[in-house]
This record gives C-alpha cells, structure tokens and sequence, in this order.
C-alpha cells in the first residue's frame, strides 16, 4: 500500500505537551503571557452554561511554528521527538 503525508492543519495543546513534556497548563500559561508558540484559533462555538452564553474556542500550533519556537528557546534537543511523532502519524495514514 502507499503511504501518504497526512495534512496537519495544527497540532493540539495535548500533542504539543506529548512532543516537548511541558505540560497543557504551562502551555497555555506561556501563551496567556505571549511567551509561548505562536497559536491560532479554530472551532469557535456558543454554548450556554447556566443560562450564560460563552464562546468555546479551540487552539492549534502549527509545526513550522513549533519548529521554530523550540530552536528560538534552545530546545534544539527535542527537534528529533518532533520528527519521530510526525513520522509515526505518517505511518498511520495509509492509502
């Protein structure tokens, strides 16, 4: 079977933690201070909650972004777990 590169609109707090061992909470620490990998927002949704709406959003880092973000902040050393947990969701994919 061939095997396609799957298209990776963005990777998630939770993947980004599994890559790199900082923690969601840091991560979202970091970028509530504007410290942290660029992000962007997708998925935004209205819910009510008690009678109060409020607007659910979700937020992705894209790979470039996090390639560059651990070579900026001397992190070079996590640069091979990056390609490994790309490249095991390649593997994944399969046409």
């Amino acid at each position: 079977m061939e095997q396609t590169t799957p298209s990776f609109t963005g990777l998630t707090n939770e993947d980004v933690a599994e890559i790199t061992g900082i923690a969601p909470q840091s991560l979202n620490a970091y970028r509530a201070r504007g410290v942290g990998i660029p992000f962007f927002k997708v998925r935004q949704k209205t819910r009510t909650y008690s009678g109060k709406k409020i607007t659910v959003t979700k937020t992705m880092h894209s790979v470039e972004d996090l390639r560059a973000w651990l070579i900026e902040t001397g992190r070079e050393y996590l640069l091979p777990e990056l390609d490994a947990w790309l490249a095991a969701r390649t593997s994944e994919v399969e046409v």
